[in-house]
C-alpha cells in the first residue's frame, strides 16, 4: 500500500504518469518555441540540434516515473538494466552515426539512447505493474512537495555538473568550448 492514501502503487503510477506526460508535453512545446532563441544564444547556425533534443523532454518525466516505480517495488536489477541499456545504446548509436559519416548528427545519439532506455523502463514498469496486487483506489492528492524537492535536487545536480560547460559554449568558440569540456 501507498502509506496514508491506502492505494496500491500501480494505481498511484497511473495518476502520476498521466501528470508527468502532460507536463512533458508542455515543456516540449515550450522547448520547441524557444529553439530559435536558444540557437542564437548558443551561436548555432541551425535549430535542428534543439529539435532533435525534444524527445528528451518529451519522455524524460515519464522515464523518471517508471524508474521510480520500478525502484519503489525493489526491482533494482531492472533499474540497473535500464542504466546499462542507456549507456550501451548511446555508444552503439554514436558508433553507427560515426561509421556512416554522419558526424554532424552525433549529438542525436543522446536522445536516441534516452528513448531506448525509456522503452526499456516502460516495458519493465508494465511487467512490475502486473505483479502488484490490485485494490480499490482511494482519493489522494498529488505529492507536490515531494515533486518540487526532487526537481530542485535534480536541477542542482545538473547545474553543478554542467552549468560551466553551458556557459563555456556561450562565451567561447565551439572549438574552445569542446577543449574546456574535455
Amino acid at each position: 500500500y501507498l502509506g496514508r492514501y491506502g492505494a496500491v502503487a500501480s494505481d498511484f503510477l497511473k495518476i502520476v504518469l498521466k501528470k508527468a506526460i502532460l507536463a512533458s508535453v508542455g515543456v516540449s512545446v515550450l522547448w520547441l518555441l524557444m529553439s530559435p532563441f536558444l540557437a542564437v544564444y548558443f551561436r548555432e547556425a541551425s535549430i535542428l540540434p534543439f529539435i532533435i533534443f525534444t524527445p528528451v523532454w518529451l519522455v524524460g518525466a515519464a522515464a523518471a516515473v517508471d524508474e521510480g516505480f520500478i525502484s519503489g517495488n525493489h526491482k533494482f536489477e531492472f533499474v540497473g538494466l535500464m542504466l546499462i541499456v542507456e549507456a550501451t545504446s548511446r555508444l552503439v548509436y554514436t558508433w553507427i552515426l560515426v561509421n556512416f559519416g554522419l558526424l554532424d548528427y552525433v549529438y542525436s545519439a543522446v536522445p536516441a539512447a534516452i528513448l531506448t532506455a525509456f522503452f526499456t523502463g516502460w516495458f519493465y514498469a508494465v511487467k512490475v505493474n502486473k505483479q502488484v496486487k490490485k485494490v480499490e483506489i482511494a482519493e489522494f492528492s498529488f505529492p507536490l512537495k515531494f515533486l518540487v524537492n526532487s526537481l530542485i535536487a535534480k536541477i542542482s545536480i545538473v547545474a553543478f555538473v554542467s552549468l560551466d560547460v553551458i556557459l563555456a559554449k556561450h562565451f567561447l568558440s565551439s572549438e574552445e568550448a569542446v577543449k574546456y569540456a574535455i
